[in-house]
């Protein structure tokens, strides 16, 4: 993951890496919901297109 603009060495604020966390848990809920949007998309598209002449 990216980290540019820490400092080496310099220990992250315990409210800092708890924000990184939450945001990091909604970034992969939203992930998830995106690619099963995708998956259902895609199997829809694919019944759709089965039923053409």
């Amino acid at each position: 993951e990216e980290k540019r603009g820490l400092i080496e060495g310099e220990p992250i604020p315990e409210a800092a890496t708890k924000r990184l966390k939450t945001l990091q848990v909604k970034r992969n809920r939203a992930i998830s919901t995106l690619e099963k949007a995708k998956s259902e998309y895609d199997r829809l598209v694919a019944e759709w297109r089965h039923r053409l002449p």
